[in-house]
């Protein structure tokens, strides 16, 4: 998923980490997640927000912070499905997640990748230099976009082919051999 749909995607892997393990994806997919939906103080001096304003296109979109759009000024109750309890981010699917420098969300994507409770061996993140939120997007006018595309498209396959070879496996300990004389 890209932006909100990447907090969807991220929440709904989350979830079914914690509640259906065995349903979990093989991998998550987030290209600029809006991860964290709780910010609401976009004043911070330093902070990506504040930094890519005017490199990105969500800067001068939104002019304001999502959340405080979204749900207003006193959030929602459901605003923080990505703060995960640690046994939540263990088990949380292999993920690739790809950010462009330019972006205002840049720094609490960062965040949630290094910092999130998340196995340093599940979380790939990818930063492109230069490139501003959703940047996949413009394949055919950004070269960039489909480096990025090509990389988590072999991401994708490579989950597929291990989850598919799982499956296997398990279909082939599960068949009935009581029948077998």
């Amino acid at each position: 998923g890209d932006s909100a749909g990447g907090h969807l995607s991220l929440s709904l892997a989350a979830t079914l980490a914690e509640t259906r393990p065995q349903s979990r994806p093989a991998a998550v997919l987030a290209l600029s997640p809006w991860v964290d939906t709780h910010i609401q103080d976009l004043t911070h001096e330093g902070s990506s927000w504040q930094r890519n304003q005017q490199l990105d296109y969500l800067g001068f979109a939104l002019g304001a912070s999502p959340a405080v759009l979204i749900f207003g000024e006193g959030g929602h109750p459901l605003d923080n499905l990505l703060r995960l309890p640690p046994a939540t981010a263990a088990a949380m699917p292999p993920m690739l997640v790809q950010v462009g420098s330019n972006e205002v969300l840049y720094d609490e994507i960062e965040l949630f990748c290094r910092e999130g409770g998340l196995a340093p061996e599940r979380v790939q993140l990818e930063v492109y230099e230069g490139m501003m939120h959703v940047f996949q997007m413009f394949v055919g006018m950004e070269p960039t976009a489909i480096e990025a595309l090509r990389s988590a498209g072999a991401f994708i396959q490579e989950r597929a082919a291990v989850k598919h070879a799982v499956r296997a496996v398990d279909e082939v300990a599960t068949v009935d051999t009581s029948l077998v004389k």
